[in-house]
């Protein structure tokens, strides 16, 4: 299963399963740009507990390089990436230049702030943002355990992935129902 190409943006066949996981236009996946964390001056993202290890600035998501180059868990990107084009729709409010990138760092920093004050030590993942963006990597683990797939033995080609979506329509639309949009402490995984 290859995530990205040569050209670090999501491969298409990946791309059409994340649109369809999260919800995120399809579009606004593929302009997305994956960014080595060793090769940007602030060294970003800064947060790498857990399921961490990347940050979106505008079209850009900026990843660690275990997360880029994790041998003993090759899907841990794809699950990764799930979690994190949900926040493109977040960045895309205030624009792709350095100053709407600037803005929605404030904004986040703000809003993650204010969680903290709210839930504790628990703030940042318990953050409406969030929780949003997690929507996909929750459809995406769920939707794989429902039917029975590894994130290896899923299409590699757009036409078989289309196909693949098209087959679970079903499922798919369930789980983006059931998804619990407020995840409290007790509940997490």
């Amino acid at each position: 299963m290859r995530t990205l190409d040569t050209e670090h943006r999501i491969t298409p066949t990946i791309a059409l399963l994340l649109a369809a996981v999260s919800g995120v236009p399809l579009v606004a996946i593929q302009r997305a740009t994956i960014v080595p964390s060793a090769t940007h001056w602030l060294r970003l993202p800064w947060y790498r507990r857990a399921r961490g290890g990347a940050m979106v600035l505008g079209e850009r998501i900026h990843v660690s390089t275990a997360a880029l180059t994790d041998e003993r868990d090759p899907s841990r990107l794809l699950f990764l990436l799930a979690h994190e084009v949900g926040h493109l729709p977040h960045a895309a409010r205030f624009g792709k230049d350095r100053i709407g990138r600037l803005h929605f760092f404030l904004w986040a920093a703000g809003h993650y702030a204010r969680s903290s004050l709210r839930y504790g030590a628990e703030g940042y993942r318990l953050s409406r943002i969030e929780q949003e963006a997690d929507h996909g990597r929750w459809v995406l683990r769920e939707l794989l355990r429902r039917t029975g797939t590894s994130p290896e033995t899923l299409p590699t080609d757009p036409m078989m992935m289309s196909a693949w979506i098209e087959d679970h329509a079903h499922e798919l639309a369930e789980l983006h129902s059931a998804y619990p949009k407020r995840i409290t402490a007790e509940r997490s995984t």
